[in-house]
């Protein structure tokens, strides 16, 4: 689809906010008629007003992928290195080790990037 709509005098027009915002309301009415009522509850929730900027805040901050990424690999090589330790000195393995190690990578690469962006500015 393009960017802009054509108006009688067959000249370029870009479809304003309002619009916008009026054809995305209907479209997201339309789909809420068909589901059930606890579905379209949710739904409610999810797309109300404010929950766009608070879904935008955390995917630039908290649920950043990067930020996943790096807590992921930090938890894949501490484990690798904790069942190598435990092999090798006959310690009992720890399963809430992988927590431990997730939670860490999460907060080492919310630090760094933290860091990262106020060195940038």
């Amino acid at each position: 689809m393009t960017d802009s709509i054509r108006n009688q005098d067959h000249t370029k027009i870009k479809p304003s906010k309002v619009l916008h915002k009026e054809s995305y309301r209907k479209t997201l009415k339309s789909v809420q008629i068909h589901h059930k009522t606890s579905k379209n509850l949710f739904s409610r929730l999810l797309h109300a007003k404010g929950m766009d900027n608070l879904h935008d805040f955390l995917a630039s901050t908290f649920i950043h992928p990067k930020v996943l990424l790096s807590a992921t690999i930090f938890t894949l090589i501490g484990e690798l290195i904790s069942i190598y330790m435990s092999e090798i000195f006959g310690y009992s393995y720890n399963y809430l080790l992988f927590v431990y190690f997730f939670v860490l990578g999460y907060l080492v690469s919310i630090t760094y990037l933290l860091i990262r962006s106020r060195f940038n500015k």
